[in-house]
């Protein structure tokens, strides 16, 4: 979610009109820019007297900004252990909200289980919504040159929220980067999606649950979530299929190597036994054929049969002396 809410942010930044502040340089001297141009694109005064408060940015944020390992892992890595932890509690708030869940499908079509599962991701279900205040901690990223125009963008949308009276600048406490409440909106999300489903008057995604989960529901509904969809049929499906294939051309592979080396041994353990074992006892069957027919004696030997004789018994002598070492080999 939290991933979404950055890409959400963009894209809604980018309808926002630019403030032109340069980053970077004296603190004070960028904050009182922003300030103007701000006035200048209808901030209240009330609102613009929230950043009196602000007189440095913080270096815990940029720290912080600077080593996101949360970016560098999967959806699995980042949620695993999330989800374990929420799922009892996850199924009594599914009961607890239950009608309030119903009216809330009814009006954007979005199931419970999905706004509950998304909300217990983000704050552990309104537990954990952060600490930092959150003026501070946009100007200390606007200033910054990383990203300064989102930050800037950010900025000029918490202060909108001040301006039609949401929220009270000292309510304004959330993540350190901004994301403000208990489905962790980012202010440009907060100001285009949140919603007063308790009828108060106010979007209160800070302590107002039906306000918060309504939220939810119409975020997912504005970026296209479309009613008895199955959820995450591509995102498992088709990775396990993919991988199913993979490995399925792996195992293919490797069988034919397999029968391919035990091809070329089989062919070499056959050229062995020719020429050690088929060839010699041939010859001396050929030999003894010969003799027993009377065609060989000590006068009509014929020419080279001596040698012939004394090549097999060589060939055998050879297979002897292989045979004895083979044996000493498996004896150790």
């Amino acid at each position: 979610m939290t991933k979404l809410l950055f890409a959400c942010a963009a894209f809604l930044i980018s309808l926002v009109p630019a403030l032109a502040a340069p980053c970077g340089g004296d603190f004070a001297t960028w904050l009182s820019t922003f300030r103007r141009e701000a006035a200048a694109q209808g901030v209240s005064a009330r609102a613009l007297a929230a950043l009196d408060g602000v007189t440095s940015p913080d270096p815990q944020v940029i720290s912080l900004d600077h080593r996101q390992g949360v970016f560098h892992q999967s959806f699995e890595q980042f949620s695993g252990h999330r989800i374990a932890e929420h799922l009892a509690k996850g199924r009594r708030m599914m009961q607890t909200h239950a009608a309030l869940l119903a009216r809330i499908e009814s009006s954007f079509g979005v199931p419970g289980s999905i706004v509950i599962a998304i909300w217990g991701l983000e704050t552990g279900f309104g537990v954990d919504i952060g600490k930092s205040p959150t003026l501070r901690a946009l100007a200390t990223l606007a200033h910054d040159c990383r990203r300064s125009e989102m930050f800037q963008g950010e900025l000029l949308a918490a202060l909108q929220i001040i301006s039609r009276g949401d929220l009270s600048p000292a309510e304004m406490r959330g993540a350190w980067a901004g994301e403000l409440g208990q489905a962790q909106f980012l202010p440009s999300n907060y100001i285009k999606f949140a919603v007063d489903f308790d009828g108060d008057g106010r979007r209160d995604l800070i302590r107002s649950v039906p306000d918060t989960l309504a939220s939810i529901a119409n975020l997912l509904k504005s970026f296209g979530w479309q009613p008895g969809e199955i959820v995450g049929a591509q995102v498992v499906s088709v990775p396990f299929a993919s991988a199913a294939a993979n490995a399925d051309r792996a195992f293919r592979a490797f069988m034919t190597s397999l029968v391919s080396v035990f091809a070329a041994v089989f062919a070499v353990v056959n050229a062995i036994l020719y020429f050690m074992v088929v060839r010699p006892v041939r010859q001396i069957a050929r030999i003894a054929d010969r003799l027993s027919l009377g065609e060989m004696s000590g006068e009509n030997f014929p020419q080279g049969g001596a040698g012939e004789i004394a090549s097999v018994a060589r060939s055998f002598d050879r297979m002897r002396k292989s045979l004895e070492k083979a044996l000493r080999l498996l004896e150790r």
